[in-house]
C-alpha cells in the first residue's frame, strides 16, 4: 500500500571513544558501530536486544532493536521498539465520549510474554554519516531513544569493550576499550559517546545574526497534546475556559501560537537557537517546550521558522505491513532506494 512518509535527516556529530574530559577522538566509527551491532543482533532473542534499562534514566523506557537490514549499498534500515509504560502489566483506556467523572474506563491485561511500545525507523547511510528518521503515523521519531541505544551499545557491547571474563556469569564487570587494530593495544579508560544532529540549512544562524537589527517581533507555537496538560490547562483559563466544560476534549491536540514584540539581541538569538536544536525533536515530557520559533523580520514577505530549516521532507511510498502496525523492513528499505535521487536530493 502508498503511505505518505516524512523523513528528517540527521548528521553525527559524534561517535566513538573519546579521552576522557576532552574531545580528543580516539577511534571507532558509524559503520564499525553499525557492522557491531548487525552481528551483536544476529539470533539474538528479543528481550536481549536493548542497551540499557529503564534505571539508567530519569523517565525513560528500554528500546530495543527489532530488526536491522543492509543492502548491497551498505545502507540500513534499522527498526527500534520503544518500551511504554504498563500498570503492573495492564494498560488503561478512557471512553474518549466520557463526560469527566464518569470513570468510563477499560482495562487491558498484556501478556507477560509481549512488550507494550511502538516502532520508528531509520534509513542509515554510513559512508556519508546521515542517517533519516521515517514517520509514518506516529508523531514520535524515536531519535531521543535511538541516542540512549546507541551510546550504550559502545558503552557495552561493541568490538572494543573489554569486560572481566573471571566475574559473575551475567554479571561482567567492563574493563575499559581496547583497539586491537592498534600496534601495542591496551586496555584504556575512554568515554564512548554518540551524538547526532538534525540537518539544516547552511548559514541559517548567520542570517538571524546578520538581520538581528532588523528583527522586530519573535514568535513561539506549539501543538499542546495530553502531554502539555498544565500549559493547557493555563492557557484555557486565560481566555476564560475550563477544561471540564464539554467543548474542551483533554485528549486533543490544540493549535497555539503567540508574539512577543521584541527586537533580540545577537546573544539572544544565539541562545534561542541553540535551545532549538537541543529540543528539537519535541519528545520532552516537558510542560513549557515549545516547538517551534520563528521571526519576524523587517522588509521580509514572510515570518522566519526555523524548523523551515530542517532538512526534512514527505514522499509517497509503496511498503508493506505485518498486522497493519509494524512496517516490513525489506519493503521499506526497497522502496527507500529506488526513490533515492529524489529523496536525497533535500540535503544536496
Amino acid at each position: 500500500m502508498v503511505e505518505t512518509a516524512n523523513l528528517n535527516f540527521y548528521e553525527i556529530i559524534n561517535c566513538g571513544y573519546y579521552e576522557r574530559g576532552s574531545e580528543l577522538f580516539r577511534y571507532g566509527n558509524f559503520q564499525s558501530l553499525l557492522t557491531n551491532l548487525h552481528t551483536w543482533v544476529q539470533n539474538r532473542p528479543f528481550e536481549l536486544t536493548k542497551t540499557y534499562d529503564s534505571d539508567d534514566y530519569k523517565n525513560t523506557m528500554p528500546t530495543y532493536c527489532f530488526d536491522l537490514i543492509s543492502n548491497n549499498n551498505g545502507n540500513y534500515l534499522l527498526t527500534t521498539w520503544n518500551e511504554t509504560p504498563t500498570d503492573q502489566g495492564n494498560v488503561a483506556s478512557v471512553n474518549r465520549n466520557s463526560n469527566v467523572g464518569e470513570y468510563d474506563v477499560d482495562v487491558a491485561e498484556i501478556d507477560d510474554d509481549y512488550v507494550l511500545g511502538y516502532p520508528t525507523y531509520f534509513w542509515i547511510l554510513p559512508e556519508q554519516e546521515i542517517f533519516a528518521t521515517i514517520r509514518f503515523n506516529n508523531p514520535l521519531n524515536g531519535h531521543p531513544n535511538l541516542k540512549r541505544f546507541f551510546t550504550n551499545f559502545l558503552s557495552k557491547y561493541s568490538q572494543f569493550v573489554v569486560v572481566d571474563e573471571d566475574g559473575d556469569e551475567g554479571n561482567h564487570e567492563i574493563l575499559g576499550y581496547r583497539n586491537m587494530d592498534e600496534r601495542d593495544p591496551s586496555i584504556e579508560q575512554l568515554v564512548p559517546k554518540f551524538h547526532s544532529m538534525p540537518m539544516r540549512e547552511s548559514g541559517s544562524l548567520g542570517f538571524l545574526l546578520s538581520n538581528s537589527e532588523r528583527i522586530y517581533k519573535v514568535l513561539r507555537k506549539n501543538k499542546l497534546s495530553h502531554r502539555s496538560r498544565e500549559l493547557k490547562n493555563r492557557l484555557f483559563e486565560e481566555v476564560g475556559i475550563l477544561e471540564r466544560e464539554n467543548n474542551v476534549d483533554a485528549d486533543n491536540e490544540y493549535k497555539v501560537k503567540y508574539e512577543l514584540d521584541i527586537s533580540p539581541t545577537q546573544e539572544n538569538i544565539r541562545s534561542v537557537y541553540d535551545y532549538w536544536s537541543q529540543n528539537i525533536d519535541g519528545e520532552r515530557d516537558d510542560s513549557n517546550y515549545w516547538s517551534d520559533i520563528g521571526f519576524k523580520i523587517s522588509g521580509e514577505s514572510g515570518d522566519y521558522w526555523l524548523s523551515s530549516l530542517l532538512k526534512k521532507g514527505s514522499f509517497d511510498l509503496n511498503i508493506q505491513r505485518h498486522e497493519e502496525e509494524v512496517v516490513v523492513a525489506s519493503s521499506l528499505l526497497g522502496v527507500l532506494e529506488e526513490q533515492s535521487d529524489d529523496i536525497l536530493s533535500i540535503i544536496e
